[in-house]
């Protein structure tokens, strides 16, 4: 006697799931490699390297020498993350860099839609069905 699955869990061919993962994967890597075009990636880069080499997240903005309120760097890791894979590998290290985020992020969307549903998740006045 085989156990019944429960309403909302993955079924289907399994061949259908693995070749479905794989087009995602495969359509995320065609799309995050490609040519640093972005004028904007060069400020991180250079953002990155000031962390690196002044150890600093605040203070005085050094690149504007009139400014009138302080620089502060709120999101410092990728910047130095990237920095550091332009100085070893160049700028393709940073496209592989982008890249790798948009799989993190893929597979992130992915664990979280895969949780199973509690009890009370499924009685929710906002759950359909």
């Amino acid at each position: 006697m085989q156990a019944e699955q429960a309403p909302g869990s993955a079924s289907g061919p399994p061949l259908a799931r693995i070749g479905l993962g794989l087009f995602a994967v495969a359509t995320t890597v065609r799309f995050g490699i490609r040519a640093v075009s972005d004028p904007d990636a060069w400020w991180h880069l250079k953002a990155g390297a000031y962390v690196l080499s002044h150890w600093r997240f605040n203070g005085p903005d050094p690149w504007v020498p009139f400014s009138t309120r302080p620089f502060v760097l709120t999101q410092w890791l990728p910047e130095v993350v990237a920095e550091k894979g332009y100085e070893l590998f160049g700028l393709p290290a940073v496209a592989w860099l982008r890249c790798a985020a948009m799989l993190a992020l893929i597979s992130a969307l992915v664990w979280a839609a895969r949780r199973p549903v509690t009890p009370c998740q499924r009685s929710s006045p906002l759950s359909p069905g």
